[in-house]
């Protein structure tokens, strides 16, 4: 098990959080820790690159997933909205309805159709 480190074994055979361990693993949470070889940036920059690199992924799963290039994505996907309307007793959030091209993207990607009313 991969969280094996996390517990130990009383001399009961009973399982218990190894505090300790879980304390010190606690001082990487929301951070990156990133091994390269690269000496010549400095380490937000190295970072940046990092990141970048993950969005590129991100957009190539999605152009691989659909046929469809990334500029072609976006722009339809931006063209997902919601829009606030006042009413008497309060008001809600809705989004506009989706174009049959827009939910072949979601479709592919396994993403979920957002709820027509977002809030009330």
């Amino acid at each position: 098990m991969i969280f094996d480190e996390f517990f130990k074994e009383l001399k009961s055979g009973r399982l218990t959080l190894n505090k300790t361990k879980i304390r010190q693993d606690g001082r990487y949470d929301g951070k990156y820790v990133l091994l390269t070889k690269e000496m010549r940036m400095d380490a937000s920059e190295l970072a940046l690159q990092y990141k970048n690199l993950f969005s590129y992924f991100i957009q190539r799963y999605a152009e691989l997933k659909t046929g469809q290039c990334w500029d072609t994505i976006q722009r339809h996907l931006s063209r997902i909205v919601a829009t606030k309307i006042l009413l008497k007793n309060g008001s809600i959030v809705k989004r506009n309805q989706l174009t049959n091209f827009q939910k072949s993207i979601l479709n592919q990607l396994d993403i979920k159709e957002p709820p027509l009313i977002l809030e009330t």
